[in-house]
């Protein structure tokens, strides 16, 4: 067990992006579970932040600082079922959003599969990367034109073109439905400002007055969002 001053130092080197250092904490015996401390800002203006706490493996990912990751996963010491805070909610997402599929094969091999993989397709195309998604349809087996369209959405939202293609000649249906929301990719589009990315979605056969769960359309999210000349496009072709 790490001395509290050991586990203080990894957080301390990995807040201050020195990968170098902590690395050479971990080899010395310190903490792989360490946690960090953040605040959470309240949800209503006024509110007083909360407190919450995430392991360092968190921070190292959100700092891009993939051989310390690495170096964690494969640690003995490492508590893959721990707690997590990420930033796509779970360990294996947060993985394979990375694009580095070294590391999500470490990560898959030290935590079994415990949530849907429409979720974990997600997590992929948000990082845009489609040699991760290629890898979790052959090497993990996921079945991606049936449990693709949360991938499909999220790659349209985060501007991922390759991922938009890649799924759509997977066979993933362009006027699928998200499960949060009821959205279709072309609502996605609309409310991101994603006009290079409507064309393609037209292009593919994509129709544009498809209402997601509260009956709006893409063009209604458009003009919220404030992106006017796509709200004025979309409206001109559902006419």
């Amino acid at each position: 067990m790490a001395a509290p001053r050991e586990q203080a130092a990894i957080v301390e080197a990995v807040e201050a992006n020195d990968e170098g250092r902590a690395l050479a904490l971990l080899a010395a015996g310190a903490d792989p579970n360490a946690p960090f401390h953040f605040l959470i800002e309240g949800d209503k203006p006024g509110e007083p932040p909360s407190e919450a706490w995430s392991p360092v493996l968190d921070r190292a990912l959100k700092r891009r600082m993939m051989r310390l990751a690495m170096a964690i996963v494969i640690d003995p010491r490492f508590k893959p079922d721990g707690w997590y805070f990420g930033t796509h909610g779970s360990l294996r997402r947060d993985a394979v959003a990375t694009g580095d599929i070294a590391f999500a094969q470490a990560v898959f091999a030290r935590q079994p599969p415990a949530e849907h993989p429409r979720w974990v397709l997600a997590a992929a195309a948000a990082g845009g990367s489609v040699a991760m998604l290629r890898w979790l349809k052959d090497d993990q087996g996921i079945a991606v034109r049936r449990h693709g369209i949360e991938a499909l959405c999220k790659a349209v939202q985060q501007d991922r073109r390759d991922a938009v293609v890649w799924l759509l000649d997977q066979g993933v249906p362009v006027n699928g439905r998200s499960e949060l929301g009821r959205w279709s990719p072309v609502t996605h589009a609309g409310a991101f400002g994603r006009a290079d990315l409507l064309d393609l979605l037209l292009s593919r056969g994509a129709t544009i007055t498809l209402a997601d769960e509260a009956g709006r359309e893409a063009v209604l999210w458009a003009r919220i969002n404030g992106h006017a000349a796509l709200a004025e496009r979309l409206q001109a072709l559902a006419r």
